[in-house]
């Protein structure tokens, strides 16, 4: 719907591109030993490693590079980084850099099309047009530099006139009383009296199209008009239609039919209208991953202090998932609860909204001894007259204990590891003590790896698959894999991968 005007901001700013260039500066040692990841993970360095992700492989990483630009203002999922301003910082320099590149995604950048769906950068081509125009440190000097106005003038007159602008169908829709078909257009726009408006005259370009020529005169009437006429009538409308008007907001039933996942069913379990649909899906998922995570167990936190909204509904999907994937007799359909007294419990009930409920009920605290979970899982192992080969072989736990982040406490956790080995060594099980997977959902944690526990963070479709895919194996690179998966970022297109000299 937004296609148009997409299209007068993309002309606009291509047409003021040029070809300023940067050297690679202040090199950094690589944490991953691929910039690629360490560009994901640590956007702290992000000038000093773009380029050194650009160019670390030259068939492959400049549209990785591309897609990671892209994350840094991703909004849909907990992968994203929601970086407006280093989103910016990197797209000044693919300016300066790759021009031909920057300007061939401005579509993908501003909404149009899929990518824009998702993300929704409509607004961030605006800021990038006017840091090409000003500098890119112009929100810091707030200085106002119109030396090249009249040029842009005349280029933005040029686009506009060869483009038809979407204010303009939204102008009819309106006239015809059709408020919820009316674009997200009008919120985007630069304020007619602004700096950023003086330094790229993206209005007065707009509005030279929509204002009859002949009741023009000059640049700051048409812009007035442009406000009084286009602008204040339409946002208003908009505010309304989304105040008043339940059908202009996406039917969040719909797009979970569309495309569920396993968080998603969780949400909708208790839905009167679609619960038997999420019971069914549930089944489908289930049997379509038999065979993946075999003997594993998970500990769930669904304590409200720590877990909320989405975040426990996948942490309570996943218990129940590794539940129901494990292997019988002694760990099927069971789970243990984030608690300083964790307890191996068997989920009760029928159907999923029974078992949910059941989860939900279990005692969580603030923090889990690790070591009472392995005397658990010890003591059922002992009790079932359990093999080696029939032991846990992983313990998932959805949360993050904090405890086992800094170097300290990671010296106690060694030898506490090492006593729960001697443990399970007394015991028969020697080469079958179990891993730790900590997984907090609602954040998004790098990788690592310490003796016996895994932790990494973050939540998406494509983790999950790739998490199950890989049965439970989590790297740096699959997260980055994950984040950088879904179809929106495909639309993405390297035009000039040699950095400028």
């Amino acid at each position: 719907m937004v296609a148009n005007f997409n299209n007068i901001i993309t002309d606009h700013l291509f047409r003021v591109l040029h070809s300023d260039s940067v050297s690679p500066q202040f090199l950094i040692p690589s944490s991953y030993g691929n910039p690629c990841l360490d560009l994901f993970f640590h956007v702290l360095y992000l000038k000093q490693l773009l380029p050194l992700a650009w160019s670390h492989n030259p068939l492959i990483t400049p549209l990785t590079t591309l897609k990671l630009i892209c994350n840094l203002r991703d909004l849909s999922n907990d992968l994203g980084k929601a970086d407006e301003e280093a989103f910016c910082a990197a797209a000044f320099w693919l300016h300066q850099n790759h021009p031909r590149t920057l300007a061939c995604n401005l579509a993908s950048f501003a909404g149009e099309g899929e990518f824009g769906r998702s993300i929704g950068l409509m607004q961030d081509l605006v800021e990038i047009l006017y840091r090409v125009l000003e500098g890119q440190d112009v929100r810091r000097r707030k200085k106002k530099n119109n030396q090249h106005n009249h040029h842009h003038q005349e280029k933005a007159a040029a686009a506009a006139a060869r483009k038809k602008a979407q204010l303009k169908s939204d102008i009819e829709k309106l006239k015809k009383g059709d408020t919820c078909e009316i674009s997200s257009v009008p919120y985007f726009c630069p304020s007619v009296d602004s700096s950023m408006e003086r330094a790229t005259l993206l209005c007065e370009s707009i509005a030279r199209k929509i204002i009859p020529l002949e009741s023009s005169h000059g640049g700051c009437r048409v812009r007035d008009r442009l406000k009084k006429e286009v602008l204040v009538p339409l946002t208003f409308a908009l505010d309304y239609s989304q105040g008043f008007d339940s059908s202009a907001k996406p039917c969040a039933v719909k797009e979970y039919l569309e495309e569920v996942k396993a968080g998603k069913i969780i949400e909708y379990v208790n839905n009167h209208g679609v619960g038997q649909a999420a019971e069914l899906q549930w089944k489908a998922i289930v049997k379509a991953k038999v065979g993946k995570l075999e003997n594993c167990l998970a500990v769930c936190d669904v304590s409200p202090s720590s877990m909320v909204g989405i975040s426990a509904d996948v942490s309570v999907a996943m218990g129940l998932l590794v539940s129901e994937l494990s292997e019988k007799p002694s760990w099927k359909g069971k789970v243990i609860n984030f608690s300083p007294n964790p307890d191996l419990h068997l989920v009760q009930g029928n159907d999923l909204k029974s078992k949910c409920a059941f989860v939900r009920r279990l005692d969580c605290g603030e923090h889990i001894d690790l070591r009472k979970v392995f005397d658990l899982i010890l003591e059922a192992a002992m009790k079932g007259n359990l093999k080696a080969e029939q032991m846990i072989k992983k313990v998932f736990v959805f949360n993050f204990d904090c405890a086992l982040s800094n170097s300290n406490n990671s010296s106690r956790w060694e030898s506490k590891y090492e006593a729960i080995r001697n443990m399970f060594k007394e015991k028969g099980y020697e080469n079958a003590v179990p891993e730790i997977v900590y997984w907090k959902v609602d954040t998004l944690v790098a990788p690592c790896t310490k003796p016996g526990v895994t932790i990494f963070g973050g939540f998406s479709k494509d983790l999950l698959r790739l998490f199950l895919d890989n049965d439970g194996k989590v790297s740096p690179y699959h997260v980055m894999e994950a984040a950088l998966s879904p179809k929106e970022y495909q639309n993405l297109a390297v035009m000039d991968s040699v950095l400028i000299s």
